[in-house]
């Protein structure tokens, strides 16, 4: 349930990104590996140039969290 509405959230979070950052803009948010991150990460490549996912090292081996840093809003 927590990971549903976590992607859930960062779906909302790159929808709201993409029209107030500007062209050199990041995002970071936390995402879990779960039922919805296929879409989460297709989102993020549709809105921007650099994709990638990440997972800190004070992060348990174990969990099912990662980290998705997008850079390069992309323009029409």
């Amino acid at each position: 349930l927590d990971s549903i509405r976590t992607n859930s959230i960062c779906l909302e979070v790159l929808n709201f990104s993409s029209k107030i950052l500007n062209i050199k803009g990041n995002l970071v948010s936390k995402v879990f590996m779960g039922q919805d991150f296929e879409l989460v990460r297709q989102e993020a490549k549709k809105k921007f140039n650099k994709v990638n996912f990440f997972k800190p090292g004070a992060s348990r081996p174990n969990s099912k969290e990662t980290y998705i840093h997008c850079q390069g809003l992309k323009t029409l």
